[in-house]
């Protein structure tokens, strides 16, 4: 190989590079088709394909094709782990060459954007993929195996007519022991012998106990070494949970092991339960930690809310793949497995170990069941991922035949009161408004006073609406200001809703129905948090601040009727949380994602709830509240495809939906900043004219 006087007298003689002596630096400003063929026979390979290269588009590998029925694959910023396990296990990686020697046929699947031009087109899918494409496979009538038996209960609600599969499953994992501390539901007995005999992926609807199920799974496969992932929130609810189950007394009093940020790591057991945070295993710092537990070697791991590990790149998602992999049984437990594409999905399959058995791969998942494209959002492009709607009915076949376990709350709780979803449209002063986007107009003017210095004129209405359409950096601004402009509507509101509904005695207030009020960004809950201060309404807060302690007092004291209103986080407060003592929520914000604000609302619309669930959301005219709605309402298209009983609904009605782009309304915005400086550029322009005499 070539290397310092050599490589550079051989890259003078490469027209277009240039070549310091001084320093050896060789440089090429605009690379072109003829100088990599120069430098490809010279044995150099350039790592990209068009230029300039970004930050972003180094985390895909480089692909090369060797000619010989074999690829090169260069991982640059991408895991060397996440690369591996893409190309199978026929790769290996030369560590000469920094790169891995695969069959051409590892890559044939790949988006064709990351392959050279002579391995494009090569798709296998239909032929490596294992075959998933099958009919639906109803009821079998006549179950004899596991799978049979798996098959027909994995949606089921009950006991009835199934004791044939119950059979089959009990005499192969057993069945609740008498020592078990609490008594399941029938339907969560089956979502308990289901998991244990392979259906690691527990996706019942928030609010029917998956966790009691998870327990009883973890039983039934005899672990004696318990690793429970969770979020920080729900870890003292998990160790209490196992309490109950009786589960240390049945491993010989075994100690439940909370492993807590901040604190001293307590020495693991020969036999217990350990209960960790997913955000403490990825942190950088904790390495040790995760090692630790990998060499433990556990017989169970169960990941409550996995879908915090849905984005394959992120580094929850990737220590969580790490520590599942010295496991020997995994199940992840999540209400939401897919909050609105089915790129949800590998991430969590891929714990469970149920990606490859089924799906071959995450890239043959994706290229069978997404799209991928590019869009502009200003100066630059970002990649965009889409379902397949025209595979989406098949994907939901799948997924309750082969995958995963998955009832609702109708079929489980049929006596459970509905919900009922209601609007109320706040019509927002223009003044609170102007008040509440001050930030998005400081951007505005901004750019209008740079772009007017330059040609000495205002830019036209047209080049102004189009910089108005590439503003996306400006959506979450414009969602607060939103929320914002809410705050006087919402706190009048509340201030009436507890007048009317609070009961007085001597020995002081009840609240019979407790308000819970959903939001998102800070700086909105704060905002209501002090006007309902200035009015005297007594609330309690929940939000990424409060400490377990406060959140269990809160929610114990909610629910013996001592709080009128909680103001919570949509994210801080939407897991892991019981308020049935009411069962009304009024949302002055909400998410993009359905899912989100569904598992907001089953805080309250779950197992204990004896009254029917009045959801309201505010909806300001004139911002993008009703944008929101209508992202809402495409994903639930999306959801009832391959989830299907969701339950999911928007609050506004679609013939209502006067949805709002991103450009128009920061284009209501800027016009009259445009106007203004338009009018002062043209009395400008006056000035200068000559005047005859």
């Amino acid at each position: 190989m070539l290397a310092g006087g050599d490589l550079a007298a051989l890259l003078h003689t490469v027209d277009g590079i240039d070549v310091d002596d001084a320093t050896g630096r060789c440089s090429a400003t605009a690379p072109t088709s003829r100088m990599l063929e120069a430098l490809a026979r010279a044995g150099i390979v350039v790592d990209s394909y068009e230029f300039p290269e970004t930050l972003a588009s180094l985390q895909n590998p480089l692909v090369l094709d060797t000619g010989d029925g074999t690829a090169r694959v260069y991982p640059r910023l991408a895991a060397r782990a996440d690369i591996a396990y893409e190309l199978g296990d026929d790769s290996a990686f030369d560590p000469d060459a920094g790169a891995f020697i695969a069959p051409a046929s590892a890559v044939a699947d790949w988006p064709e954007h990351l392959l050279p031009d002579s391995l494009r087109g090569r798709s296998t899918a239909s032929s490596a993929q294992p075959d998933v494409s099958a009919p639906i496979v109803g009821l079998i009538e006549d179950p004899q195996t596991v799978t049979d038996a798996v098959q027909n209960l994995a949606g089921s609600s009950g006991t009835d007519g199934h004791q044939r599969e119950i059979d089959i499953l009990a005499d192969v994992v057993g069945d609740v022991p008498d020592w078990f501390g609490m008594t399941p539901y029938p339907y969560q007995r089956i979502g308990a012998l289901c998991v244990a005999a392979g259906r690691r992926l527990l996706a019942d609807v928030p609010g029917l106990g998956k966790s009691v199920q998870a327990i009883l799974a973890s039983v039934l496969l005899g672990a004696r070494r318990w690793i429970i992932v969770c979020p920080p929130v729900a870890q003292t609810n998990w160790a209490t949970e196992v309490q109950r189950c009786h589960v240390p007394e049945h491993l010989e009093d075994a100690p439940i092991v909370l492993i807590r940020p901040g604190r001293k790591v307590p020495e693991l057991p020969a036999t217990g339960i350990v209960i960790v945070t997913d955000s403490l295993l990825a942190a950088p710092t904790r390495r040790p930690l995760l090692e630790d537990l990998k060499t433990w070697a556990a017989d169970v791991l169960i990941y409550d809310e996995g879908h915090r590990a849905k984005n394959w790149h992120s580094g929850r998602a990737k220590v969580m793949r790490e520590l599942a992999a010295t496991v020997t049984d995994r199940m992840v437990l999540t209400g939401t497995p897919v909050m609105s594409n089915p790129a949800d999905l590998p991430s969590l399959l891929a714990i469970t170990g149920q990606l490859q058995p089924i799906f071959g791969s995450r890239t043959a998942f994706m290229s069978r069941y997404t799209r991928t494209y590019e869009i502009p959002v200003g100066r630059q492009t970002i990649e965009k991922i889409v379902p397949y709607k025209k595979l989406l009915p098949e994907l939901g076949r799948i997924l309750p035949e082969q995958v995963w376990v998955r009832r609702t709350k109708d079929q489980v709780l049929p006596d459970l009161p509905e919900k009922q979803y209601s609007t109320m449209i706040v019509d927002v002063p223009t003044t609170e408004y102007r008040t509440a986007t001050r930030d998005v107009q400081a951007i505005i003017s901004a750019y209008l006073r740079e772009r007017t210095r330059e040609p000495d004129e205002a830019p036209s209405e047209k080049e102004v609406r189009a910089w108005c359409s590439d503003q996306m950096g400006c959506v979450s601004m414009l969602r607060r200001a939103a929320g914002l402009a809410k705050i006087p509507a919402a706190a009048e509101y509340i201030a009436d809703w507890v007048d009317s509904t609070s009961r007085h005695d001597d020995e002081g207030a009840e609240f019979d129905r407790p308000l819970i009020v959903w939001g998102i960004h800070q700086v909105v809950m704060e905002s209501l948090d002090a006007h309902l201060d200035q009015l005297g309404v007594p609330h309690a807060v929940i939000n990424g601040g409060t400490s377990l302690t406060q959140r269990d007092r809160i929610t114990r004291d909610y629910q013996d009727g001592k709080i009128a209103v909680i103001l919570a986080n949509i994210v801080a407060a939407g897991v892991a949380i019981t308020l049935t003592r009411g069962s009304d929520a009024l949302f002055v914000e909400t998410e993009w994602l359905p899912d989100l604000v569904s598992q907001a609302v089953d805080r309250q619309h779950r197992i204990g709830q004896k009254r029917t669930v009045m959801v309201t959301t505010m909806v300001a005219p004139g911002t993008l509240d009703h944008t929101i709605q209508k992202v809402q309402r495409a994903n639930i298209d999306v959801l009832d495809q391959l989830v299907g009983g969701t339950g999911h609904q928007v609050s506004v009605g679609e013939d209502d939906m006067t949805s709002l782009a991103i450009g128009d309304v920061m284009w209501e915005l800027a016009e009259p900043l445009w106007r203004k400086h338009r009018d002062a550029s043209l009395d400008v322009r006056g000035l200068c004219e000559p005047v005859a005499l």
